[in-house]
């Protein structure tokens, strides 16, 4: 009963930071100026650019134009069919916000590591079998969803992740999630893991956040 009770209380804030994620993601970057929504504007315009929305456009591959933007902020490749986060992506130093949601991406690969200020991953609807090394060094992000991939444990590179403070691993492959990599990281506060068909929870701690769903 208790557990019945403790899921009605937090599936309606979960379930309206699902709803509201486009909205907050363009509110925080108001003051950042025009979203442009192809590469071809967006290359009149290459230093002052700082949302790129590419949604739904077809791409199999991150175009090479997305290196010559050096103050993107918020890259969104939504709904294509990329299989990699490749090459070009490495050059996007200032990127705070990456999503991806809706491809073919087996992986966080290396590319993705030199993306030193990213703060937000939205990589839901993939391939992904695990968080696996290459996410450990996105030391100052903060949130990462990653719902809806194949990931079967909340695993070690996930204890490098001290920033992160929302994860969201929902409709997953995990069974018997264990708290000891996530006990590390310390600003964790929510931790979804709806749709996963868990048998048993190991090395719980009252500590590792505020709120688990």
């Amino acid at each position: 009963m208790k557990l019945k009770i403790l899921v009605a209380i937090l599936f309606l804030p979960i379930l309206i930071f699902s709803q509201r994620y486009n909205s907050n993601c363009y509110s925080n970057y108001e003051n950042d100026g025009v979203v442009y929504y192809s590469i071809n504007a967006a290359m009149q315009n290459q230093s002052t650019v700082r949302v790129l929305d590419l949604s739904g456009t077809g791409l199999t591959k991150i175009p090479y134009q997305i290196s010559l933007l050096p103050n993107l902020k918020v890259l969104i490749l939504d709904n294509n069919q990329l299989s990699e986060l490749g090459y070009y992506i490495s050059f996007l130093k200032n990127l705070e916000v990456l999503s991806v949601r809706n491809n073919n991406i087996p992986e966080i690969g290396y590319y993705t590591s030199f993306l030193v200020n990213l703060r937000e991953l939205y990589i839901d609807g993939n391939q992904l079998r695990e968080l696996g090394y290459y996410t450990s060094f996105l030391k100052n992000l903060e949130v990462l969803s990653a719902n809806n991939n194949q990931i079967k444990e909340i695993g070690y590179y996930c204890s490098f992740l001290t920033n992160t403070r929302k994860l969201y691993l929902d409709n997953n492959q995990i069974t018997n999630p264990s708290f000891y990599y996530v006990s590390y990281m310390k600003d964790l506060s929510l931790l979804s893991l709806r749709g996963n068909r868990i048998t048993s929870i190991s090395n719980k701690s009252t500590n590792t956040c505020r709120v688990l769903y």
